[in-house]
């Protein structure tokens, strides 16, 4: 599926953005060689987070102090058709998402394309549920070695959030 948008991280930066939220009911695919710092927050609102691998490179790096990745979109429906949810998807993508203060990850969310998952906060990592009105407790499915590392690493009040890296290495850090 060819992308419906197109985000240039170099005119962002010179842009003086401090803020960016990004938002897509499929997926939003990062492309290799991307590093975002970004001086306020950032939000990516999608199930799926992908690393497309550019010119050889295959690392991604987003930063800012805060960093939301959350899956808010209601699944697509047609008459009693519900399409299915994302299933993770190894590959040879690399991506870290660090956050200065606090990262959190909210909903069901997946990772396809990337052999490495790095989720850092210099602060807080927080686990959420779904937003209101989406059903079941938060889950992080990933094919990818996961490393989470932050001052703390917990859920939310009365939230179950499971992170499934079933046969990869998972390393915490705190």
């Amino acid at each position: 599926v060819a992308p419906l948008a197109r985000v240039d991280a170099p005119w962002v930066t010179r842009s003086g953005l401090s803020q960016l939220a990004l938002s897509a009911r499929d997926r939003i695919a990062i492309e290799g060689g991307l590093s975002l710092d970004l001086g306020r927050a950032l939000t990516l609102d999608t199930q799926v987070l992908a690393v497309t691998p550019r010119a050889g490179q295959t690392g991604a790096r987003l930063a800012a102090p805060w960093v939301s990745w959350a899956d808010t979109q209601v699944p697509l429906a047609i008459g009693t058709f519900v399409r299915d949810a994302a299933l993770p998807g190894g590959g040879s993508g690399q991506l870290t998402l660090q956050a200065g203060q606090r990262l959190d990850v909210s909903g069901q969310v997946v990772t396809q394309g990337i052999g490495r998952l790095g989720l850092a906060s210099d602060g807080d990592l927080l686990l959420q549920k779904p937003s209101a009105g989406l059903a079941g407790d938060g889950r992080l499915a990933t094919a990818a070695d996961l490393s989470l590392s932050a001052r703390q690493i917990y859920p939310a009040t009365d939230t179950g959030f499971v992170i499934d890296a079933t046969g990869q290495t998972v390393d915490i850090a705190i």
